[in-house]
């Protein structure tokens, strides 16, 4: 099964699940010795957790840049950092318009997956 890190760690530390791979580009950094589903044989794998702030649309833009200001500051503090790690997350703090293409290129990823296995919306 696929889950996440924050959900499995403390069961693949304890021995009770055996982690294979994780799907990320690149290592967990609080797991490095798990590898990617990349180099476990399937290159062109990858399918991340992500996690975004968004506001409701028509919020006016100098509240959205403040926001994503201040949000990113927190995301760099050492102390913060640490924590997302540990939990098995990485730190990003887009701008609002790299999130949009972060948002708009798993859409398009995954609609292609979904044609492919004949999932229909509902």
């Amino acid at each position: 099964m696929i889950v996440n890190v924050l959900s499995a760690q403390q069961h693949i530390e304890s021995g009770t699940l055996r982690a294979i791979a994780v799907t990320g580009r690149k290592r967990a950094e609080n797991m490095p010795k798990i590898p990617t589903i990349a180099e476990a044989g399937f290159p062109d794998y990858e399918a991340p957790q992500w996690f975004g702030l968004m506001a409701p649309v028509g919020t006016p833009a100098p509240i959205v840049a403040r926001l994503q200001s201040k949000v990113a500051e927190a995301l760099k503090t050492p102390e913060m950092k640490q924590r997302l790690v540990v939990e098995g997350a990485e730190p990003v703090g887009n701008t609002p318009a790299e999130f949009t293409t972060v948002i708009t290129t798993e859409l398009a990823k995954w609609a292609v997956v979904g044609h492919a296995a004949n999932i229909q919306p509902q």
